[in-house]
């Protein structure tokens, strides 16, 4: 097996940890989205306080786009159990649209808890907003230098 071809290869097991994570926060926050929180005591289970304010719902179908065209690419990879060009630039495009969306969430996302929580929430999804703008830079980098190696040869 050549570099390349083992550079195109995808780690099974990553490809299933997402495809089971992304199913989890799709059940998660369409399902039971009043589960979405914290409790304020271990001994007090009445002492529960959901994050997530009613008005979140609003953010549900373009999360439920971000996640399905996830989740499509990793059955891909799957299948396929190697990665081609089209499913690496759609990864790009997921990225850019979930750090877009991360973005939108930190900015304006309604929580309903304290503003301390509030804030390191959003501190949160900032920083995971910024993380998928790096994934997204990571990906588009390599297979620009993929394509610029196959058109040199």
């Amino acid at each position: 097996m050549n570099a390349t071809e083992h550079q195109q290869q995808v780690r099974l097991s990553k490809v299933a940890l997402n495809l089971l994570v992304i199913l989890a926060a799709t059940i998660l926050f369409n399902v039971f989205p009043q589960r979405v929180g914290f409790w304020r005591s271990a001994i007090d289970l009445s002492s529960f306080t959901p994050v997530l304010a009613p008005e979140f719902t609003s953010y549900l179908p373009w999360l439920n786009v971000w996640w399905g065209v996830a989740f499509s690419v990793n059955v891909s990879l799957l299948i396929l159990r190697r990665r081609i060009p089209l499913s690496g630039w759609v990864e790009v495009g997921i990225s850019v649209y979930g750090g877009v969306l991360l973005t939108a969430l930190a900015i304006g996302a309604p929580f309903q808890m304290v503003a301390w929580a509030s804030a390191l929430v959003r501190l949160i999804l900032a920083l995971a907003a910024l993380l998928t703008f790096f994934k997204a830079s990571r990906l588009a980098r390599g297979l620009l230098a993929k394509s610029r190696a196959v058109s040199s040869t």
